[in-house]
């Protein structure tokens, strides 16, 4: 099922109210022209203006729950691959775990719920994408498709071509798992053998060399005595100079 919605107080709010009254199943898709209370990942507030793209995608995990996180990276990997095909895939990079950068600019972030309804699992992988506007005074620096020289693409076209690479991309996550895209996010990830700053939570925070990630997606920090140590959940704030 296709929803395309003018306004709405955000997508996966209303995708967990279509779960909840028994309408939502896999593939089904909403669109938003705007969003009134957009967020992001922590809690912070995703700026939703019309001319962007705001949607939520409903998805019946079959993996273990333990390897869920790996759904946030294929979201990644396929807005990758849409964004490529927009501009130039040399400008592209992942900020781990579900952002997509332009000339290391945030243009585009994931943010994936879970819920469980009557015995069923549920995930809702939200996706906002900067096409005309973009915030200036954000935690992360940002752009726009239009910043970049490429706001003519309808939002509504940005979806169709995500739909497509989906319908691939899904298939062969539930046969081979995380591994098959594991190489693309390892050539593309920001911040890799530089200094960066992970938030664990508002209130706490650690800083390593970027080493990667592992097999498991999960990204890897090697402190000042060589420690490296794998994070299976946090945000990348910035880059730091070498030690």
């Amino acid at each position: 099922m296709f929803v395309h919605l003018s306004s709405v107080d955000s997508t996966n709010a209303e995708a967990k109210r279509r779960i909840v009254r028994g309408e939502g199943a896999h593939a089904d898709t909403i669109l938003a022209d705007e969003q009134t209370q957009g967020r992001g990942r922590r809690d912070h507030t995703w700026l939703s203006p019309l001319g962007n793209l705001y949607f939520s995608l409903i998805v019946t995990p079959r993996l273990q729950e333990a390897a869920w996180a790996g759904y946030s990276l294929l979201s990644a990997v396929i807005l990758s691959r849409v964004l490529g095909s927009i501009v130039d895939p040399l400008r592209l990079s992942f900020k781990w775990p579900n952002d997509v950068l332009i000339d290391e600019r945030k243009v585009s972030g994931l943010l994936i719920e879970a819920l469980h309804y009557e015995g069923q699992p549920f995930l809702i992988i939200g996706v906002g994408m900067n096409v005309l506007h973009h915030p200036g005074d954000s935690d992360f620096p940002a752009t726009s498709l239009a910043a970049c020289g490429a706001g003519d693409i309808l939002p509504e076209r940005i979806l169709q071509r995500f739909m497509a690479e989906f319908d691939v991309l899904w298939q062969a996550f539930q046969i081979e798992g995380f591994a098959v895209f594991y190489r693309r996010i390892e050539e593309q990830l920001y911040g890799r053998n530089k200094k960066v700053r992970l938030a664990l939570s508002e209130e706490r925070q650690v800083e390593g060399i970027c080493r990667g990630i592992d097999k498991e997606g999960q990204l890897l920090l090697e402190d000042e005595n060589g420690v490296r140590r794998a994070y299976a959940s946090g945000d990348v704030l910035a880059m730091r100079p070498r030690f």
